[in-house]
């Protein structure tokens, strides 16, 4: 728990947390990239690695007075217990071990087709993951539950994994003077790794089933002068929850809570937290240089965004 919580509660109850991880991981390429020239306007670059991770932790959780003998130490330690876990739903005594083994096969192909010398166009395809882990931020010793007739080990979480596919154009305008890069791309992903709230104090680690993130995005650059150049760029997204029925709920979703476990809504179909679905940039840099052969460099900059809903739908 923070210092500063435990300075909020120094005179009655000092809870303490220990968790230790230990983390192997072996990475291995199986194949070695490949970059080839098909003919002079074609390229075929693809690579494939195989991953392995190891993780083990061993957790305690413990509760007792700074000062047993200090008069405020009314409670014993099994009571101090019973507020904090049963009432409060803040920490409880518990100890645990967990260890967990995954591997990985990744791998990208990236297919380049020159359309003329000032154009570019490419497909990209690629999957990738992040290993799982335990969710050391556990006051409550969480172990396997089951809510709604799923059972979850919320101790820890499991790997994400994605499949993403890109196509774009990079092209240069006005003899190079500019450039513009446009793509649109999408990715799914299985198993996200999302931390929700719990409804009390505290929030829980743990994976949505399924998300799709897609949109497109553009960028230009173009020299206006030698010393003036010009920027901007665009960005559409929709990425939402394609299934997660078992997300945390807000403070007033759990303050009305009236099922058994701990309060979860259903987020499918839901936009992604920091996920705004327009975004827009412009700016310049001017680059001019004085009488004294010093140069002075100016940026402007304007960034824009909109956001789509909300994390949580109303109680």
């Amino acid at each position: 728990m923070e210092t500063s919580v435990q300075r909020l509660k120094a005179v009655f109850w000092m809870p303490l947390h220990a968790a230790t991880l230990n983390r192997r991981q072996t990475a291995g390429q199986s194949l070695p990239r490949v970059h080839t020239h098909v003919n002079d306007s074609f390229r075929v670059t693809a690579g494939l690695r195989y991953s392995e991770d190891e993780k083990d932790m061993s957790k305690r959780g413990t509760a007792s007075n700074i000062d047993p003998t200090a008069a405020s130490s009314t409670l014993s330690v099994p009571q101090l217990a019973a507020v904090y876990g049963q009432a409060l739903k803040l920490a409880t005594v518990h100890a645990y071990t967990r260890d967990r083994k995954e591997d990985h096969v990744t791998g990208h192909v990236n297919l380049q087709w020159d359309m003329n010398n000032d154009a570019m166009v490419y497909l990209e395809l690629g999957n990738g993951y992040k290993a799982g882990g335990f969710d050391e931020d556990n006051g409550m010793g969480r172990e396997i539950e089951t809510v709604n007739g799923v059972t979850d080990d919320l101790a820890d979480f499991e790997d994400e994994s994605v499949e993403t596919i890109e196509i774009g154009a990079k092209i240069n305008l006005a003899d190079g003077r500019g450039r513009l890069n446009i793509a649109a791309f999408s990715s799914n992903y299985e198993d996200v790794q999302v931390s929700t709230f719990d409804g009390n104090a505290g929030f829980v680690v743990g994976n949505a089933a399924e998300s799709e993130v897609k949109g497109i995005e553009a960028d230009v650059l173009y020299r206006l002068t030698e010393e003036l150049t010009f920027n901007g760029a665009f960005a559409y997204l929709d990425a939402t929850y394609k299934s997660f029925p078992g997300a945390g709920c807000n403070l007033a979703q759990s303050l009305v809570w009236t099922g058994t476990g701990g309060c979860v809504q259903d987020l499918s179909g839901q936009p992604l937290q920091f996920a705004p679905e327009h975004t827009a940039n412009i700016g310049s840099h001017l680059r001019e240089s004085t009488v004294f052969r010093l140069n002075v460099e100016r940026w402007f900059g304007l960034q824009l965004e909109r956001r789509r809903g909300c994390l949580c739908r109303p109680g």
